[in-house]
Order: C-alpha cells, then sequence, then structure tokens
C-alpha cells in the first residue's frame, strides 16, 4: 500500500511513470536476490525487512507498468487492461507451478529463486526493449 500511495503521490505532482517503475524494479531485483541469498528459511527481522521492501516495490512497479502498457492504446484501454491481467496471471501460475515442483520443503529457495529470475527478467525486458521505445517515440 505505502509503494501505491507514494506512487499516486509522485504522478500527482507530474512526476514520469518510468522514474518510479525503474527504481521499483531495481528494488524488486535487489530484495528478491537479497532474499535468495538469506536463508530464506528463517523468519528472521531481515527477511521480514527485505519482503516488506519488495511489496513496497510492486506498488511501484504494477501500477506503472499497467499505465505505460495501456498508454499507447487509449482507444482500447479496457482490451488493453484486460491483455495485462491475463499475462500477469498466465505467468504467474506457470511460475507458481516450478514453484510446487520444485519445493523441498526444507528451504524456501524454490520460491526466491523465481523472485530473483523473474525480477531480473522484468528489469532487462524493461531496459532493453521498453525504455528504448519510449525514447523514440519521445524523440518524434
Amino acid at each position: 500500500m505505502a509503494g501505491a500511495f507514494l506512487n499516486g503521490r509522485l504522478s500527482a505532482r507530474g512526476v514520469a511513470p518510468k522514474y518510479p517503475l525503474s527504481i521499483g524494479l531495481v528494488l524488486a531485483v535487489v530484495t528478491a536476490t537479497a532474499l535468495h541469498h538469506n536463508d530464506a528459511g528463517r523468519l528472521d527481522a531481515a527477511c521480514w525487512v527485505i519482503s516488506v521492501l519488495g511489496n513496497f516495490a510492486f506498488g511501484l512497479i504494477v501500477p506503472n507498468a499497467t499505465e505505460g502498457a495501456m498508454q499507447p492504446l487509449p482507444q482500447i484501454a479496457g482490451a488493453a487492461a484486460a491483455a495485462t491481467g491475463f499475462i500477469q496471471m498466465s505467468t504467474a501460475s506457470v511460475v507458481s507451478g516450478l514453484v510446487a515442483m520444485f519445493h523441498d520443503e526444507h528451504s524456501a529457495l524454490s520460491m526466491t529463486a523465481p523472485m530473483a529470475i523473474c525480477s531480473l527478467v522484468a528489469l532487462a525486458a524493461y531496459s532493453l526493449l521498453a525504455r528504448p521505445v519510449e525514447r523514440a517515440v519521445a524523440q518524434t
């Protein structure tokens, strides 16, 4: 909630969505990687703090990514939102199936590894695919 609240305040002040989205993606990578490297089976204070920061990052990522997906298609915003939700839920079902398949009942590594990998893929996709297109569109 705090990440989404901050995102709303930044948006109201005219901050472009690319900034909180970029910060959120980097924070998600850092926290997922830290959670993976932490002894994820322990529920110590570090695990809680890392998890809270990771969820804060998603409050910055999700609204801005959704806005970015819908912005070029305002005439079919509902369809774009539906497609975004479909892709998100489909990816989540596949990843959660992998987590369940590789769970060893002794650690949370089967959960934290996909979190770190998915966060890295999201940051790479945004940096290498979406940002260059945003720059090209802004120049025209």
